[in-house]
């Protein structure tokens, strides 16, 4: 393989390296979003996530797609996962317009704005 080739292909493999990193990298540093939000959504510009309560080793996650409209709860436990539909009436989808916190030994169920609130499975 003569210099001219090699030297071709190494700048053709740097870019296709470089490519994902410029399109999608700026989506995933400046982005909204948690360790526990799935891979689309720490790649896309339309997603939001927010750690709505903690509790000890469990924590109320809010998933959002912006372009949507629409989003989930997730109640993480350790290593357990539980998507939930986001309860009628929460049309916003920003921590910032209602408080959202965990109810002790409650697997399904919050405090919406002080209400407690059943919270149906996805």
């Amino acid at each position: 393989m003569s210099r001219a080739t090699r030297q071709t292909v190494v700048l053709a493999a740097m870019l296709l390296l470089l490519a994902p990193l410029t399109c999608f990298g700026p989506n995933f540093f400046l982005n909204a979003h948690t360790q526990h939000c799935p891979l689309i959504h720490q790649f896309s510009a339309d997603a939001a996530c927010f750690v709505l309560d903690r509790s000890g080793s469990r924590m109320l996650i809010q998933h959002a797609d912006l372009d949507a409209s629409s989003g989930y709860f997730e109640i993480v436990e350790g290593a357990e996962s539980i998507h939930f539909e986001l309860p009628q009436g929460t049309e916003t989808l920003s921590p910032m317009d209602y408080t959202a916190r965990l109810i002790p030994g409650a697997r399904s169920a919050v405090r919406l704005n002080g209400q407690r609130v059943e919270l149906e499975v996805r």
